[in-house]
């Protein structure tokens, strides 16, 4: 004789219904369409918190620029090459050390003094400072850099590669020619004051980006290779054609050129040396002007008024930037 409470159980049984399998198909499509809206917008949300630590390094530079300017009358040779002599390929990079919270490593490099900057022991200059390292950039950035010259300094036993700085100095609209005075902010033992920028702080550029490339895909000379690789191009760009250009970069050797960022070899042809800007944010690159300032290039700018944002007094008309 079935109670009322059998009664019960076998309505709740009857009642009772699991997934069909369209259902779980549906649920389970559900989710993926949603994890696929989600998942580009956290990486755009990503890559804008990279962007903009990345306009923020940029900005401490060009303040450390202006603080460099204020002690000495005068902004930082893009290179330096004294031969003979000792810290041979400085660059600016290394003169702004103090300005950007890196007094002690600065101090212990001139105590040194080695004859090349790559002779610098890689316990000093294989741990990147966060200041010269774009978030969206490669972290293995590292190379690019002249060999060690073996002396007591960083024998060969300790040959480092040295990080490179994701930022580069405006040189110009022209190639990076080692031996003569370039049009733009920086170049070779030449010191750019604010009385010598003519078209205007804001009206030329300071600083931008460059592609560090990674250990294994690198050349000496590369771009942001400032351990000795300055004097090869290392510490600047040009101009001369656009953000992210598909022009080659030309360094003293080349390795691992890649279609976004391509690059050729062209040896001791000193006078076709050439860098671009170039970044691994879509679109464009950040920059610094020469008043502090820093703002977003695209790409697509003209490149007429490009060109123009390089020199510090070429006079020229700017277009819309």
């Amino acid at each position: 004789m079935e109670t009322p409470a059998d009664g019960w159980h076998s309505q709740m049984k009857s009642n009772q219904k699991g997934f069909t399998l369209v259902e779980l198909l549906v649920v389970i499509a559900i989710i993926g369409v949603l994890i696929a809206l989600l998942l580009p917008a956290v990486q755009q949300a990503r890559e804008a918190a990279r962007r903009m630590s990345c306009n923020n390094n940029l900005k401490q530079l060009a303040l450390a620029m202006h603080m460099y300017h204020d002690t000495h009358n005068k902004f930082p040779a893009g290179h330096e090459y004294y031969p003979p002599g000792t810290l041979q390929r400085w660059c600016w990079a290394h003169a702004l050390f103090p300005y950007v919270e890196q007094k002690a490593l600065y101090d212990e490099i001139r105590t040194l003094n080695p004859t090349y900057m790559m002779d610098v022991p890689a316990s000093l200059k294989d741990t990147p400072i966060s200041a010269y390292v774009c978030p969206s950039n490669i972290g293995d950035a590292m190379g690019g850099n002249g060999s060690s010259s073996g002396n007591a300094y960083r024998p060969t036993s300790d040959p480092g590669f040295g990080f490179k700085s994701s930022y580069v100095a405006c040189a110009g609209s022209n190639n990076l020619d080692r031996d003569v005075e370039l049009n733009g902010m920086f170049c070779w033992n030449k010191y750019a004051d604010m009385s010598s920028v003519k078209d205007g702080t804001s009206n030329t550029l300071l600083l931008s980006e460059c592609a560090a490339r990674v250990q294994e895909d690198t050349g000496w000379g590369g771009s942001g290779s400032i351990w000795g690789g300055a004097t090869f191009g290392g510490y600047g760009f040009s101009t001369e054609y656009g953000p992210n250009t598909t022009v080659s970069d030309q360094s003293y050797q080349a390795i691992g050129s890649t279609p976004k960022y391509p690059i050729v070899a062209v040896g001791s042809s000193y006078d076709e040396l050439r860098h671009f800007a170039r970044s691994y944010h879509p679109g464009g690159v950040n920059a610094a002007s020469a008043d502090g300032s820093v703002r977003f290039f695209s790409d697509t700018i003209d490149l007429t008024t490009y060109n123009a944002l390089g020199t510090k007094r070429g006079g020229e008309t700017l277009g819309d930037f």
